[in-house]
């Protein structure tokens, strides 16, 4: 590559991360350090070679120098570029400016067959020439696949071949296509911390816990002190816990081993501890490096409740194992689980897994990061891209997984649109796939069709109801609105906010439904506990039962628990002097209130009829202690009720009818209103007869008060 050289001074920068908000990925664009640029004479759009310390080289073009990237001495190369240079972040690399001339042929190699697809060779060579994008031979780029390049959609392309180069691919260049090798790995881009979203915090904690002891064990050595050995990653599966680990023994540029928990089980007498001995072996003999240990409780579960001899000298084995770590430096072990109160509490000491951390749902910029990475590659109709911070805004308690899943769904739902899965030949499919571009409703499509996994449960309910149904009660509307903002907006300094609320009043006034409509409008998470449908027969399943409520909630803010029924699972302590089980459910709940801090954006709401019923001390203030009574209806309610149940079952009504209607129905709920109109519109009839109808209906409903 020492064509055209212009100048053979030694030009060195350090390899840092450049990203898709800075400059297009994959068309071998770096950025340069500007004091760099002007100290050797480098201009925007000259052509550099790029050599590492491992001797492979790279052509790249210079874009446009960021302000803020003075005097650090670094050059941002894409996740492309680095894996083409097998460069790492702060690698340093020989830099040479050279006189990029032309080439007469490129051969690209894709990562599937596109052979068939209509002019796809032509449609390269065009964006190519009209970007003048360097090839050399190995090089990684990014191409739209699709003529429309504003969708963004495309695949990963290596130069295989160059004739008369490295260079630029200008008007007179040919290029071709290249049957793809199934065997090359190539394309199976590393991960990189580029691919982790939602987790800058946790990312952050975990870097300064193993860079140094895999990087720079001497520096531990230096202060008389020991490095950490361990690290556990919990939280609730699908949230990246394995992901983070894959990423950062790629960014770190270290050998990772990972361990599958129920896999590493032999069968045989000793076959567990040979296999961990092993493993361990290799990763301190091939030190720096990282042990995943994946599902951590199926080989680490206190010994406890193990019947089994075998699975506890597995245990005991790793505990030695960890033990050993200490008389070798760069070795790491991390592991996950999402079940971290089965793991033996020996492991959870210092000096074996040192960190315990939490590994959660992402929260709104953390999901948008997450869509933003996995939908980079998705061909996307004008528009998508704005829309991503409302859709990140609606996924309340989805992990990355399901984030993944919702991508996916949303992508074959705009190819099932263009390419019906019925009579598809492969050339037809072929042509049919460059149509197929997600919008903004097959987003929203997915959205629905997707439910979050920690949600997976038959007491997260899905919420239809909106402020429209809820007529009348705009005063308690309006408390509770106050309430769940006030909750959800993470106000720690006012105390008002804290505890829960209850909404008591006659059956049929709306307290259901009020709850339902507050949460569609706020898009929260809604976990509804029916009364009694709690209790089991087994001794302490209730009250672990209600425990799984609130961890389900704190998993998924913002998130609304509804105890519909109330009375049937906080009655009054002693009203049954022959069983405590009742009891036992009270206390759980007591605790859990208490528990429930203002950081975690939960609101607890409970709906009963006999608030008399309900033990004292959950209605105190700091639990349930905002009391809302939910009336029957007035006269002007009823009417409004009246006509929107009217029109519901397309029974027409004159003014005077629901004038007529509001008077005779004095003490009826909102539900009896809709049975009274149910009842005449079965019986039909003329107009004339509906009074008559109406009043044979009348006398076969009674009342809440017991009266007809």
């Amino acid at each position: 590559m020492s064509a055209g050289t212009i100048s053979e001074e030694r030009m060195t920068a350090r390899i840092d991360r450049l990203t898709s908000d800075d400059l297009p990925v994959g068309q071998a664009l770096v950025l340069l350090d500007p004091q760099l640029m002007e100290r050797y004479g480098i201009a925007v759009d000259d052509v550099l070679e790029l050599t590492t310390p491992e001797d492979l080289s790279a052509l790249v073009r210079v874009a446009a120098p960021r302000a803020e990237d003075a005097g650090l001495g670094l050059i941002r190369a894409d996740r492309y570029l680095r894996q083409t240079l097998r460069g790492r972040l702060n690698t340093p690399v020989r830099m040479k400016k050279i006189e990029a001339r032309p080439v007469r042929q490129v051969f690209l190699q894709p990562p599937l067959d596109l052979l068939g697809a209509h002019n796809l060779a032509e449609h390269l060579q065009e964006h190519l020439a009209e970007d003048r994008t360097v090839v050399s031979r190995g090089t990684l780029l990014y191409l739209p696949i699709s003529h429309d390049h504003d969708t963004g959609a495309g695949a990963i392309f290596r130069v295989s071949r160059i004739d008369d180069g490295p260079g630029y691919v200008g008007p007179q260049t040919r290029v071709f296509l290249e049957e793809p090798d199934p065997h090359d790995v190539e394309f199976q881009l590393d991960i990189s911390l580029d691919d982790v979203g939602g987790l800058d915090h946790e990312l952050r904690a975990v870097l300064d816990l193993v860079q140094l002891p895999l990087q720079y064990p001497s520096v531990y050595r230096q202060l008389g002190i020991q490095a950490p050995r361990g690290i556990i990653l919990y939280g609730p599966p699908g949230t990246g816990k394995t992901h983070m680990s894959r990423a950062l023994a790629q960014e770190l540029d270290v050998r990772f081993y990972y361990i599958n928990g129920p896999e590493i089980v032999g069968t045989m007498h000793g076959e567990t501890e040979g296999t961990l001995r092993r493993l361990f072996g290799e990763a301190s003999h091939h030190a720096p490096s990282i042990i995943c240990i994946d599902e951590l409780d199926a080989i680490a579960r206190s010994r406890r409740d193990l019947g089994s001899q075998t699975d506890i000298r597995a245990v005991t084995q790793l505990l030695s194992l960890m033990d050993g770590l200490r008389k070798i430096d760069g070795v790491i072990v991390i592991g996950t689980t999402n079940q971290l109160e089965t793991i033996d509490p020996a492991f959870r000491r210092s000096g074996r897994f040192d960190r315990e951390i939490y590994i959660g749902p992402p929260d709104t910029s953390g999901r948008l990061q997450i869509l933003r990475i996995h939908t980079r590659d998705m061909p996307l109709e004008r528009g998508v891209a704005e829309f991503l911070p409302t859709l990140a805004a609606r996924t309340h308690g989805f992990v990355g997984a399901d984030l993944v899943e919702l991508c996916r769904e949303a992508g074959l739902t705009s190819l099932r649109r263009v390419a019906p899965a019925k009579g598809l030949s492969r050339e037809l499919a072929t042509k049919q796939v460059h149509k197929a571009k997600v919008t903004v409703e097959d987003l929203e499509f997915a959205r629905t069709r997707v439910r979050p996994s920690a949600g997976r449960h038959n007491l997260v309910t899905a919420s239809s109801a909106t402020a429209s149904e809820v007529i009348g009660l705009r005063t308690q509307a309006d408390w509770l609105r106050k309430i769940a903002s006030r909750r959800f907006a993470l106000e720690r300094d006012d105390e008002h906010v804290a505890g829960g609320v209850l909404l008591y009043g006659p059956p049929g006034s709306g307290k259901t439904l009020l709850v339902h409509a507050l949460a569609a409008e706020f898009k929260s998470t809604f976990i509804v506990v029916r009364g009694p449908e709690i209790f089991s027969k087994w001794l302490g399943d209730t009250e672990e039962s209600v425990r799984h409520v609130f961890e389900l909630a704190r998993r998924m803010p913002p998130a609304i628990v509804f105890f519909d029924q109330l009375e049937a699972v906080a009655p009054v302590r002693g009203a049954d002097s022959g069983s405590v089980t009742a009891d036992r459910v009270v206390g759980q709940l007591l605790t859990e209130l208490d528990e429930l801090s203002l950081a975690e954006r939960v609101l607890v709401i409970g709906a009963t009829n006999r608030p008399d019923l309900v033990d004292p001390s959950i209605l105190r203030a700091g639990r349930l202690g905002f009391h809302i009574e939910i009336p029957l209806p007035d006269a002007s309610d009823r009417r409004a009720q009246i006509a929107a149940f009217s029109r519901e079952s397309k029974l027409d009504l004159a003014d005077g009818d629901l004038d007529w209607l509001a008077q005779r129905t004095d003490g009826f709920s909102g539900a009896d209103l809709r049975l009274l109109i149910g009842l005449v519109r079965m019986q039909g009839g003329s107009r004339e007869e509906l009074r008559e109808r109406f009043e044979s209906a009348l006398s076969n409903i009674k009342r809440v008060d017991g009266k007809r």
